[in-house]
């Protein structure tokens, strides 16, 4: 029986300026360690990961792979796939939201890729708990389905994702859990600091204020999201007596696209009194100081998740289906769906939020109960795949 494990952590990195992918990281490792401590095995981890980039402090632990190249691949000069071959489990977390080809179907072969791979060396596979899907095109469910086949588990983590894994394939490896994030750890204590004012934290993201990546409304939007958020900070400063904190949770100098910081930086310019949260480093760090909200609203989707799971009233700003499936999966409903709603509508859910925030508190409450146990399920396949491949 092996005692130690070589585990690769696919699509999911702690070495990011994204703080969602980084909480997703780091809740899944802290899970992983969980797992394999009941079954007395140690792990050694390799992330692969082609965004992985920068260093981080606190898991130097851990290796990076080369890069997906295809080229480099068929030249013979990556050590990719015999780093797949070299390891007893790979865990993928499709970066949360990836395994779609909503991204681009480009973006989809890849992350379709390196499961394909685990299936051709016969690496043992999990894919834990993302969404799945939408699939827009015929390959995209085909190379979905390959890789379901290749899976010793799938975890859709709501129930949409659930249901779209079953109609590509009715099998009973496929079991619904939740996000991982909500496992995330963040230190109370932190941040005692702030003012005992009546709190509200609102993220903007920036990839949404910028339009995309192809700055087009890439995603669809009925509204204009820039409008939006002017509309809400207008009337949050001139008619109510909160004090507002603007929260980046990507921070990136690489992709300005993608940047939370410099937009919130530019709007407390604009907005006198509002103040800008630290450009955090952590993922437990920025959820620490989300915590400290009386009320939260944010289209990144794991900004929303750390409130939520730090039991904060949340109002998610949903610009893609992963929202509606994880909230509705935990019977929480106070989601502003920016797909479906005009300028007029978004404001006026946002402020009736506020008079809703003892009710959306105990919708907080059962939601992480219903987590917790969803997570347990995961836990639960970690271990007995542990097991299994410790016998070898």
């Amino acid at each position: 029986m092996k005692q130690k494990l070589r585990i690769g952590l696919a699509w999911q990195t702690v070495f990011t300026d994204n703080l969602g992918v980084a909480a997703l990281s780091e809740a899944n490792i802290w899970l992983i360690k969980s797992a394999a401590k009941e079954v007395n095995v140690e792990l050694d981890f390799i992330e692969f990961c082609p965004q992985a980039s920068g260093i981080y402090k606190e898991v130097s632990f851990i290796e990076k792979a080369d890069s997906i190249s295809f080229k480099q691949i068929l030249l013979g000069k990556s050590a990719y796939l015999k780093q797949i071959k070299e390891c007893d489990l790979i865990i993928d977390i499709g970066q949360g939201d990836s395994f779609s080809d909503i991204y681009g179907l480009k973006r989809f072969i890849y992350l379709a890729f390196s499961k394909i791979a685990c299936g051709l060396f016969r690496v043992p596979l999990i894919l834990a708990p993302q969404t799945i899907g939408p699939f827009e095109s015929n390959l995209s469910s085909f190379l979905a389905l390959l890789c379901f086949k290749f899976s010793s588990v799938v975890l859709p983590r709501d129930n949409m994702s659930y249901e779209r894994a079953i109609s590509l394939s009715n099998k009973s490896n496929i079991k619904q859990s939740c996000d991982v994030a909500f496992y995330l750890p963040y230190n109370e204590d932190e941040f005692q600091h702030l003012s005992q004012n009546k709190k509200i934290g609102l993220n903007v993201s920036g990839l949404l204020y910028n339009g995309g990546y192809e700055g087009n409304n890439q995603f669809g939007l009925k509204l204009n999201y820039r409008d939006l958020i002017d509309k809400i900070l207008f009337k949050l400063v001139s008619e109510y007596d909160f004090e507002i904190h603007l929260v980046g949770h990507v921070n990136s100098d690489k992709y300005l696209v993608d940047d939370d910081y410099r937009v919130v930086q530019s709007l407390a310019k604009k907005y006198k009194g509002v103040k800008v949260a630290p450009r955090f480093e952590t993922p437990s760090e920025a959820k620490s100081y989300i915590s400290k909200m009386n009320f939260f609203s944010g289209a990144r989707m794991h900004s929303c998740i750390a409130a939520f799971s730090s039991g904060v009233p949340v109002l998610p700003m949903a610009y893609s289906r992963k929202f509606n499936g994880l909230f509705g999966s935990l019977n929480y409903n106070y989601i502003l769906d920016l797909k479906a709603v005009d300028i007029d509508e978004g404001v006026g859910l946002f402020f009736q939020s506020l008079d809703e925030l003892v009710e959306m508190k105990s919708a907080v409450t059962q939601g992480n109960l219903l987590a917790k146990d969803r997570l347990e399920i995961y836990k639960k396949a970690l271990v007995s795949e542990f097991e299994r491949v410790s016998r070898g």
